[in-house]
């Protein structure tokens, strides 16, 4: 797995944007924590590209 980048942030809405357009197979996310106040923290997240033939 190659890593392209990592985001330290934290609180409040957070838009990631790519350097130019990607064509993926899929997105998956994971959900740390779900707090009583409707918050929701995502860690984690993978885009997995088609493979190339």
């Amino acid at each position: 797995m190659e890593i392209l980048s990592s985001l330290a942030i934290s609180g409040g809405t957070q838009n990631i944007t790519f350097i130019s357009p990607i064509t993926t197979r899929y997105l998956k996310y994971q959900i740390i924590t779900i707090s009583t106040n409707g918050r929701t923290d995502v860690t984690e997240f993978n885009v997995y590209e088609p493979k190339s033939e």
